[in-house]
């Protein structure tokens, strides 16, 4: 199952997506710099709604860091999704399928891991 799966696609999914071919086509310009901030702001206020969204957030963020390069903050975001899956999963208060979310998230540091050897 894929993210976009898992948390439904939506207008920030979207927006993420075109950010992510624009950052593969060329690199940051200024428009695209200042879209990825309205980006991240709205995400980050949307994050406060529940665990779900701050994990989508920090998932969709990695992508966004893969893209622009910076992939110390790329794993970051991961490890910070990681952590909040563990977090919930214990703490059972949110419904959601943590564990196959825990797997997917996972496997995506794995992925990225042997993408961008240490």
């Amino acid at each position: 199952m894929s993210f976009e799966k898992m948390f439904g696609e939506d207008g920030m999914s979207i927006e993420k997506a075109r950010l992510i071919g624009l950052l593969e086509r060329e690199p940051a310009s200024e428009e695209t710099k200042e879209a990825i901030m309205k980006w991240s702001e709205q995400m980050e206020a949307r994050s406060i709604i529940s665990s779900k969204e701050m994990i989508r957030f920090n998932v969709d963020r990695a992508e966004l860091y893969e893209a622009m390069g910076d992939i110390d903050e790329m794993f970051q975001c991961l490890d910070h999704a990681m952590y909040q899956v563990n977090q919930e999963k214990d703490a059972g208060v949110e419904d959601g399928n943590w564990d196959e979310l825990f797997t997917l998230i996972k496997s995506r540091i794995a992925a990225m891991e042997e993408k961008y050897p240490a």
